[in-house]
C-alpha cells in the first residue's frame, strides 16, 4: 500500500508540475547522386519580413535580393579520355504565376496576388517559369568556381487584399556538361 500511495504522489506531482509546450519541426532533406563532375551550391534566397504596405498595390515590389548558384569542385576529366570544354547550368521550368512572366509563390491565399520576379542581372533579361534559364561556362583546368548570379523580388501583379503569412517557392537547378 504504501508503494501504490508513493506511486500515486510521484504521477500526480508530475502531472502537475509539467509546464506549457510549444511544438515546432524541422525538415532535414538532402540527395544521394552517383559521381557527379561538379558540386553545386544553390543558396536559400530570404527576404525576411516584408512589410505589407510595399506590397499593397499592383506594381508594388520588395526589395531586390541578389543571388547566386555556384559550381565547383568540377572535375573537367572525362573518364574515357578527353575533358569538358563547357558547363551548362540551369534553371529549371517551374509554376507560373497568374502573369506567366513571373514565378508563383504557390501559397495561398495570396498566390493570385504575389509573384516573383526572377531577372539575369548581366543580360537584363526576365527568368520566365515557362522556360527557365541556362547559364554556360567555358570549362577551364585551373577554375575553381563558376559562379551564375540573378536577383529575385517579390512583386504584387494583381488588385486584392494581401493577407500575412509565410511564402516558399521551389527552384530547381540542374548541371551538366558537353
Amino acid at each position: 500500500m504504501k508503494k501504490l500511495s508513493l506511486l500515486l504522489i510521484t504521477l500526480l506531482a508530475s502531472v502537475n508540475m509539467t509546464p506549457a509546450q510549444d511544438h515546432s519541426s524541422f525538415e532535414i532533406n538532402g540527395e544521394i547522386l552517383p559521381e557527379s563532375f561538379c558540386q553545386i551550391s544553390a543558396p536559400d534566397i530570404s527576404f525576411g519580413e516584408i512589410e505589407m504596405k510595399d506590397l499593397e498595390k499592383p506594381g508594388g515590389k520588395s526589395i531586390t535580393q541578389l543571388a547566386f548558384i555556384s559550381l565547383y569542385n568540377c572535375s573537367i576529366n572525362l573518364p574515357e579520355g578527353g575533358t569538358i570544354s563547357s558547363l551548362y547550368l540551369e534553371i529549371e521550368p517551374g509554376e507560373p504565376s497568374p502573369n506567366e512572366a513571373y514565378w508563383s509563390i504557390l501559397n495561398k491565399p495570396n498566390a493570385n496576388l504575389l509573384a516573383i520576379k526572377l531577372i539575369e542581372p548581366l543580360k537584363g533579361r526576365l527568368i520566365r517559369p515557362s522556360t527557365g534559364t541556362y547559364f554556360d561556362f567555358k570549362a577551364t583546368p585551373n577554375q575553381q568556381v563558376y559562379q551564375a548570379f540573378f536577383s529575385a523580388q517579390i512583386i504584387n501583379i494583381a488588385e486584392g487584399e494581401i493577407e500575412t503569412g509565410s511564402f516558399s517557392v521551389p527552384i530547381n537547378v540542374t548541371a551538366s556538361f558537353y
